[in-house]
């Protein structure tokens, strides 16, 4: 249940590399790439490792790129992980740029170089070289049409088979009442009050219904931690209906091995729960780990958000061809099992049955790429998963192979 990437051999990279150089511009690149050393450098803790870092990672991946280019480096086996992202975005133009208006790649470039979440502008180029490497030729949409009229990302063409493709890109936050970057920044503003106070162990918030982005609020935590905590059990409610547990015991050197604590956060993580890790890493243990879990009393709302992009996806299509809807779902290792009798498939189901029209052949969910390595190839596989709509009228014609 995949789909598969464009292959590149790791000889070819710096070609296509020079081309998305060309593509967005050295300018513009270069003021990315500042704004970009500023925030590494201006950031810290939990919140540079664990969001920074991975939201930076495409840009992060092309400028080491360009590192290697600058110094008239070859990139035979020398195509890091990190690059792998950029680079296939980068065939994947090169394969798309005999079918892009000018006006299609301005706007490609600009989204990438303005873009704080790049998801939804790499989510559109990767469906259409899909089709594009499977023999479709794209005819592009304007974003703003005239009139206001909606319209869908572009349609694919071969031979007699025309199909209007919708792209959608979920947040990973989307839906949810635990933002990672809140998240993050509450627990690196929890670390040092521990760490001031020689204690390790376990700190569980539960927080009535949305975590706060407010620095004042983080503030109020912090303070009521040092406040309130002491060793062994306990705990308190803030004025906020915020409840807080914990369970500590002396920093005195001790080590748990990183299989224990994951074992355990495994069994006591709840479906609307964040956790993070303190500690010094010794090995595979970890010296006066410190879990934090914060949760929320309300239940997430993601599936919900995706039923929402799914409407407004329908609302997208002209109705005069058989359509498709792409959606991105972030962090899905696998959709195996997620086809029969599962909370995705019964929400595609009410969408097939209340909104959808029966021009809607199908919705594909694909999800983050995943690295296959060869030898001194490039390639990656796409966890994915196609439920086709049983509404689905087949006078527009018979249904769209797509993967999944």
């Amino acid at each position: 249940m995949e789909g598969q990437s464009i292959e590149i051999h790791d000889y070819s990279a710096g070609k296509y590399f020079r081309r998305l150089e060309a593509f967005l511009g050295s300018e513009g690149i270069e003021q990315r790439l500042a704004s970009i050393e500023l925030e590494l450098h201006t950031e810290q803790g939990m919140y540079l490792r664990e969001w920074v870092y991975p939201r930076l990672a495409w840009w992060l991946g092309f400028r080491d790129a360009r590192g290697i280019m600058a110094r008239g480096g070859s990139f035979r086996r020398a195509v890091q992980p990190l690059m792998e992202l950029p680079l296939m975005t980068a065939a994947e133009l090169s394969l798309l740029h005999s079918s892009m208006p000018e006006w299609k790649s301005r706007e490609f470039a600009s989204r990438l170089l303005t873009d704080d979440i790049l998801d939804p502008t790499l989510f559109e180029i990767h469906c259409a070289a899909h089709f594009a490497s499977r023999g479709y030729k794209i005819q592009w949409f304007e974003s703003q049409s005239k009139g206001g009229r909606r319209t869908p990302e572009f349609i694919a063409k071969k031979g007699e088979i025309e199909v209007e493709v919708e792209c959608k890109a979920k947040k990973a936050d989307a839906g949810r009442r635990m933002e990672r970057a809140s998240f993050y920044r509450t627990v690196d503003q929890l670390i040092p009050v521990l760490r001031d106070m020689e204690l390790a162990g376990r700190v569980y918030i539960t927080v009535p219904a949305r975590l706060s982005t407010s620095i004042q609020w983080r503030d109020g935590l912090a303070r009521t931690l040092r406040k309130h905590i002491s060793l062994g059990s306990g705990a308190t409610v803030m004025t906020g209906g915020e409840h807080i547990n914990w369970s500590l015991q002396p920093a005195n050197g001790s080590v748990v091995s990183i299989r224990e604590l994951t074992s355990q956060v495994i069994a006591e993580k709840g479906p609307y729960a964040h956790v993070a890790i303190f500690g010094a890493k010794v090995d595979d243990h970890v010296k006066d780990p410190v879990t934090f879990r914060l949760e929320s009393a309300k239940k997430d709302a993601f599936l919900d958000s995706v039923l929402d992009s799914l409407r407004d996806a329908e609302a997208q299509f002209t109705g005069g061809r058989t359509a498709i809807i792409f959606c991105f779902l972030p962090e899905i290792a696998s959709f195996e099992g997620l086809q029969f009798d599962s909370a995705v498939n019964k929400m595609t189901d009410l969408f097939f049955d209340k909104y959808a029209r029966k021009c809607i052949n199908a919705v594909c969910y694909v999800s983050e790429a995943k690295r296959e390595v060869g030898e001194g190839v490039v390639q990656a596989y796409f966890p994915a998963v196609t439920f086709r709509n049983p509404n689905y009228d087949s006078h527009y014609g018979e249904n769209i192979p797509v993967y999944g």
